[in-house]
């Protein structure tokens, strides 16, 4: 990379100061002493004498970096903080003979590339929104930036504390950011770079490079929103698969009754287990077993039910619990119900017996229960597809949790001022 450089000696000091963007450039920083000289005035007039401490700067001013695909040099810099001076970011000055300036910025560790624009985004600089080429950009930061530290050259006049309005809106990983000044009103849009891109770029060991604090404020989350999107939507794919192959299993095999039975159960039965006939199941699949207790009325009933394959005394067991309640108090109100199904997945084809215990309050007082119980084959599994749709779309909710997380500590860590 090749510009227009020149050398001349600075009229405070005497050191050589080189203007590494000749013909651009309107006055620049004596890197020696840190007085300011006007290189537009071809006698190089002495602006101010140093007012500072040259500062110390990660990337020093004449580095090279090749950044997006350019290769720029490092020119000028600008240390910068709000107007309380808690929050303090930095701005390197890139240039290259070619693709004209662009601003390197750091804060706590998060890196931004930025270039002004030359048109103005729609909305105005007070709007809580901003679009530019139909993207819209949220604000999300306000307050005022003043200047702490200058050295390199400029193609603007700056000084040590020079202050502006400052606004920025983001649509990460992008920035839009407004500064606001008495003579005018620029746009700047910046990218995320990750800190390791800028490590490479300027050759920089990875462990002197400023340590990231909190989420920055146009930071990508760890998965890019087209990812999510992609995620819900194969999920959503699969979901509707496994909804169709139950909707075809359960038109292909309707649910049966393969056993019924009714029962006034008596008191002294209570410590009794009624088994039944066998009863075939024809096919593989889900069994549902019900009970139900017609008369109940304020009162509860629980019933233990075990279905046995009788050739392999395979046993699988549900508990049935019944309550049903009623009364008035300003309208009639119930709640409750007198019957409970249990669903038993993957029973093989074969035959079975199905043994019932019986327990009520009904028999504290002496008083039978009318009882039925039935077995339907073919039954169709809520609970199962529930459970695969639930496990269907546990990853997506995992990741949009972790991105309402992350957006979450985005607010947090850049409140606007």
């Amino acid at each position: 990379m090749s510009g227009s450089v020149r050398l001349f000696d600075c009229p405070s000091c005497g050191g050589t100061i080189t203007l590494r963007a000749a013909g651009h450039s309107i006055e620049a920083i004596c890197l020696h002493c840190g007085a300011t000289v006007d290189v537009a005035n071809p006698s190089l007039k002495l602006i101010r004498e140093a007012t500072q401490a040259v500062p110390e700067t990660l990337i020093d001013i004449g580095a090279r970096g090749t950044l997006e695909g350019i290769p720029w040099e490092v020119i000028g810099y600008v240390l910068k903080s709000d107007g309380p001076g808690v929050y303090f970011w930095e701005e390197y000055l890139l240039f290259n003979p070619w693709h004209g300036f662009r601003f390197l910025s750091q804060s706590a560790g998060h890196w931004s590339l930025a270039r002004l624009l030359k048109v103005e985004p729609e909305g105005g600089a007070g709007a809580s929104v901003l679009t530019l080429d139909g993207t819209v950009f949220q604000r999300i930061l306000s307050g005022r930036a003043i200047v702490q530290a200058v050295k390199g050259e400029f193609y603007w006049r700056t000084s040590v504390g020079e202050s502006v309005d400052v606004r920025d809106y983001i649509a990460p990983p992008r920035m839009l950011s407004v500064e606001i000044s008495a003579a005018e009103i620029s746009y700047s849009l910046g990218t995320y770079v990750p800190r390791e891109v800028v490590a490479v770029a300027f050759s920089i060991p990875i462990d002197v490079m400023p340590p990231v604090k909190g989420v920055g404020a146009h930071q990508p989350p760890p998965f890019v929103t087209r990812q999510l999107q992609d995620v819900v939507r194969i999920a959503m794919i699969a979901g509707a698969g496994a909804l169709a192959i139950c909707l075809v299993q359960w038109g292909m095999f309707p649910e049966s009754r393969a056993l019924g039975q009714a029962f006034d159960w008596a008191p002294s039965q209570r410590d009794q287990t009624y088994v039944s006939p066998p009863f075939e199941i024809a096919r593989r699949g889900a069994v549902a077993i019900t009970t139900e207790a017609p008369a109940l009325a304020n009162d509860w009933v629980e019933a233990s039910v075990s279905l046995t394959n009788e050739a392999t005394d395979e046993t699988s067991s549900v508990i049935l619990g019944m309550e049903f309640y009623s009364g008035y108090d300003d309208g009639y109100w119930t709640e409750g119900s007198r019957q409970a199904t249990g669903v038993i997945s993957a029973v093989p084809p074969g035959t079975y017996t199905l043994a019932l215990d019986v327990d009520a309050g009904a028999f504290n007082r002496g008083q039978s229960v009318p009882l039925g119980v039935a077995v339907d084959t073919g039954a169709m599994s809520v609970g199962s597809l529930v459970l695969a749709l639930g496990l269907i779309m546990a990853w997506p909710m995992i990741l949009l949790i972790l991105r309402i997380h992350f957006e979450h500590r985005r607010q947090a860590d850049n409140a606007d001022g």
